[in-house]
């Protein structure tokens, strides 16, 4: 932003405003004391801006002045990128004879998203309807993947009241799609008929932030087939190769994931967890332990063929060693002659 500084017409006050540096409209204005100017102008002024405050000091008296800047979002990206995608509409419907519902406005479903409508308008209603949800969601999840709309919990209302699921995987598919969001999409997909638990499950989150939102956003009702889930998928690890499962399934989290995501919800639901089945809690608890002595076995069978190539390595090294240098051969001279003499003894000579 630019923030500008001039005297009003009444010269009884100072006006400041603040513009967007790309495009030049205002986002922001205040009024502030004319006492700042004392008998010069506006150009008898320094300012200087850092962050959201400016600094007003006079260089014709001692008076000075702070103003924070509190600026709304600015949305005029939001506009450009909805008359690019309708002009794109616009051209293929053009191209294509001029029907089909996906080619459909999305101007009332990013009015709700920034709030300046409500979600039971009736325009809004038709475009996520049973007979123009399909194509509104293919052109809702092309948008989002090209970030013409904010990640926003408005937004999230708006897929969740839809049953927008090809638009919920693309927000997952976002790297800055925060937890507390990513949770709200799982949890409206009750009947898990979207496969947003692998996307939830596979996405790199922060564990504490991950507790905090299952922990506000998760409903308890949810747990029991989310956890049956969970453990499919940990006996389907159990059972078969990684690269087979990975092969049919190419989406399946890792082990791991399921591991670290089972830890999360742990951590932020367990009073809900206490109160599942005394069954399915005996199943949890038997599948993580096989995994963990899985994993104990795994690493000290690494270790124990790590320490047998190592040495696989020296014995080599030795034996090349050994090859290039020739054998030590330690020789001592006896002196038989001599020795004879003394003793006075004859014996033969060698």
């Amino acid at each position: 932003y630019l923030v500008e500084c001039a005297a009003a017409e009444n010269k009884q006050t100072l006006a400041l405003a603040a513009r967007d540096a790309r495009f030049g409209m205002p986002a922001a204005s205040c009024e502030l004391s004319s006492r700042l100017l004392g008998t010069g102008d506006a150009a008898s002024l320094l300012v200087a801006t850092a962050g959201g405050v400016s600094l007003l000091i006079s260089t014709k008296g001692s008076e000075a002045a702070a103003v924070r800047w509190a600026l709304p979002k600015f949305t005029l990206q939001l506009v450009i990128g909805a008359s690019e995608a309708a002009g794109g509409r616009a051209s293929s419907s053009a191209a294509g004879g001029g029907g089909g519902g996906g080619a459909a406005s999305l101007a009332p479903l990013r009015e709700v998203a920034a709030g300046k409508r409500a979600r039971d308008d009736p325009a809004v209603e038709d475009l996520i309807s049973a007979k123009r949800r399909a194509g509104t969601d293919e052109a809702m999840a092309r948008e989002v993947k090209r970030r013409l709309w904010p990640a926003t919990h408005e937004l999230v209302d708006l897929v969740a009241k839809g049953k927008c699921w090809q638009s919920a995987r693309a927000l997952l598919g976002l790297p800055e799609l925060g937890e507390d969001l990513s949770v709200r999409l799982l949890a409206a997909d009750a009947s898990l008929e979207a496969s947003l638990l692998a996307h939830v499950v596979r996405r790199a989150s922060t564990p504490q932030l991950l507790e905090a939102a299952l922990s506000d956003h998760l409903p308890p009702a949810l747990l029991p087939s989310l956890v049956e889930v969970l453990l499919e998928w940990m006996e389907a690890y159990r059972d078969l190769p990684h690269a087979a499962i990975q092969e049919a399934v190419p989406g399946l989290p890792t082990q791991a994931e399921v591991h670290r995501f089972l830890s999360a919800l742990a951590g932020g639901c367990l009073p809900s967890l206490l109160r599942l089945e005394g069954d399915l809690l005996e199943r949890v608890t038997e599948a993580l332990s096989f995994a963990h002595k899985e994993r104990d076995r795994s690493e000290r069978t690494h270790a124990a063929v790590r320490a047998a190539l190592r040495a696989g390595e020296a014995l080599a090294a030795m034996g090349a060693r050994a090859a290039r240098e020739a054998p030590a051969i330690e020789a001592m001279l006896v002196d038989f002659e001599r020795r004879t003499h003394e003793t006075g003894a004859s014996a033969p000579r060698r």
